[in-house]
């Protein structure tokens, strides 16, 4: 059986979805998660989850000190750039696992392991391409193949600029972590698990990886239902005159708001719409309960991102005054 740590840091107030992240990190008891954070919030960390207790001026100070360089890091948002470096950078953390990653903490799991565990067997180098969830197989030439492959020159540029380079996944295709795996010839796992949804649609449209086009491409919407079941995540929908029932490791709701954690904090069964959790008893499982079930939800993101990209848009206005 292999091993896999997921590393995340994060600096100032957990996101509201975050106590249903770690409810459902700890049905993946096969998966160690270490937090790295300077949150003084009273959370009960369920047992497969560390918690290294460190400011972001100390995280910094730490990558600088193990990379042997002063690096640009003025916010927690540039981390992005820096995810690729972190099983280099705290390799005595995670040296007894034989994959480590990271990931997002706007996300609740599936049964994760279930669909990572055959891949590492396999001795994949890499694992996904998205920065919401990505594994490296945990040897010294793959958690130094940031700095080592062409000389380190592409890391060297996004250590010395505060631009986002988003060198964490394979955005456009180019200059990025995944990019120099490809090149070095390493074995790369690229097909999409995740269910990942559009962040401008109302109702809950998801976008994927494409391998072939390495970049990302909207699904068709369809009135799919999503249920997080005794730690596992399914999409259920009606597919001719069958009910479809498809099971994924993780759901990822990038800036969505979601209403209801707090009501399902309990639960073994729980509903997902396109703005809150639902308590839920029974997933359909036949097309007679699947007509029962309630099918359009407003879901009002097409509103908050119009409303952050104003609030935006004015903070910028006000910088140049």
């Amino acid at each position: 059986m292999k091993s896999a740590v997921l590393i995340l840091p994060y600096f100032g107030k957990f996101p509201d979805i975050f106590p249903l992240f770690l409810k459902t990190a700890a049905k993946n008891p096969n998966i160690n998660f270490l937090i790295i954070s300077d949150s003084e919030e009273n959370i009960d960390y369920p047992g497969n989850v560390i918690v290294l207790s460190q400011t972001f001026s100390e995280f910094r100070e730490l990558m600088e000190k193990r990379l042997g360089q002063t690096i640009v890091l003025e916010k927690p948002y540039k981390l992005c750039d820096y995810k690729p470096v972190y099983g280099y950078v705290l390799s005595e953390q995670i040296k007894q696992y034989d994959y480590w990653g990271y990931c997002d903490c706007d996300l609740i799991w599936g049964d994760l392991y279930s669909f990572i565990e055959p891949l590492m067997e396999k001795g994949y180098d890499k694992i996904f391409a998205s920065g919401h969830l990505t594994l490296y197989r945990n040897t010294q030439e793959n958690n130094e193949l940031f700095r080592t492959l062409d000389e380190g020159e592409l890391f060297s540029k996004i250590s010395k600029d505060n631009q986002i380079y988003w060198f964490d996944e394979d955005y456009k295709g180019k200059n990025n972590i995944h990019d120099l795996f490809l090149k070095s010839g390493k074995k790369v796992f690229t097909e999409d698990f995740s269910v990942n949804f559009n962040i401008d649609t109302n109702c809950f449209q998801r976008k994927m990886y494409s391998t072939e086009n390495r970049t990302y491409i909207d699904i068709p919407y369809e009135k799919e239902q999503y249920y997080w079941d005794a730690g596992k995540i399914y999409q259920v929908k009606k597919k001719e005159e069958t009910l479809a029932i498809t099971e994924y490791p993780y759901i990822h709701f990038q800036l969505r708001y979601m209403h209801g954690v707090q009501s399902v904090l309990s639960e073994e069964q729980f509903k997902i719409v396109p703005n809150r959790f639902l308590k839920h008893d029974k997933m359909p499982r036949t097309l007679d309960e699947w007509k029962h079930e309630r099918k359009v939800y407003f879901g009002g993101q097409r509103f908050i991102q119009l409303r952050r990209r104003i609030i935006n848009k004015m903070k910028k206005v006000f910088r140049k005054c």
